[in-house]
């Protein structure tokens, strides 16, 4: 988008909502959503519930729930996020990237110790390495698919707790940074952004030349 031109949406697009239901964990936010429903064009529901979201199957079932809750006509799209963790495989990423008609907009992916990840998440990102590559490799066919990351470390790599303040930066500075270097093509966005050096880091890798965004919490 140039400068001082805009774009006019015919509704909001929230690419992080969390569909919790009642039933599953009490809260009530998916009925909840219903009564705003209209003022929504597009939401990305985060695959990271009491049951995982974690293959092409889940994500259409999970799709199919949401729909029977929300009981409306609308015009609105729904998409899910499946977990990338340390139990994806490629088969798995092959299977959404090739999967008609698409519901799936990205992977999310938890380092682990992050406290909502549920068990579903990313200890070692030198593992995943050939799961980061199928969401961008061109011989698999269908549209290639970012990752979104919930950077953050509890533990450093000795087993010390690390500072609230700096759990964020740790993941940034660790994870984040040798994830740019094993997977220098892939797209990534580093969710709920809350500390000023992993905006300027990544301004920094931005002008290096790695696809990669910040979304602020």
């Amino acid at each position: 988008m140039a400068k001082n031109q805009f774009i006019e949406l015919d509704g909001s697009v929230d690419p992080h909502f969390h569909f919790r239901d009642a039933e599953e964990d009490g809260d009530g936010r998916m009925e909840m959503l219903a009564e705003y429903v209209d003022e929504h064009e597009v939401i990305v529901g985060i695959g990271n519930t009491t049951k995982p979201v974690l293959t092409q199957w889940d994500a259409t079932s999970y799709a199919a729930k949401i729909w029977s809750r929300l009981l409306m006509s609308s015009a609105l799209v729904i998409r899910i996020a499946p977990l990338l963790t340390d139990k994806t495989t490629v088969k798995i990423i092959r299977e959404i990237r090739g999967y008609e008609p698409r519901n799936v907009s990205f992977m999310k992916a938890f380092m682990a110790g992050v406290s909502n990840d549920g068990g579903n998440s990313v200890s070692n990102v030198r593992a995943i390495v050939p799961i980061l590559h199928a969401l961008h490799d061109s011989s698999i066919p269908g549209r290639p698919l970012s990752c979104h990351w919930h950077m953050e470390r509890k533990f450093d790599e000795f087993g010390q707790l690390i500072h609230m303040l700096d759990r964020e930066w740790y993941a940034i500075d660790h994870d984040m940074r040798l994830v740019l270097e094993l997977d220098p093509d892939g797209e990534h966005v580093i969710k709920h952004v809350t500390d000023i050096r992993t905006i300027e880091q990544a301004r920094i890798w931005r002008k290096q030349g790695y696809k990669i965004w910040v979304e602020l919490a």
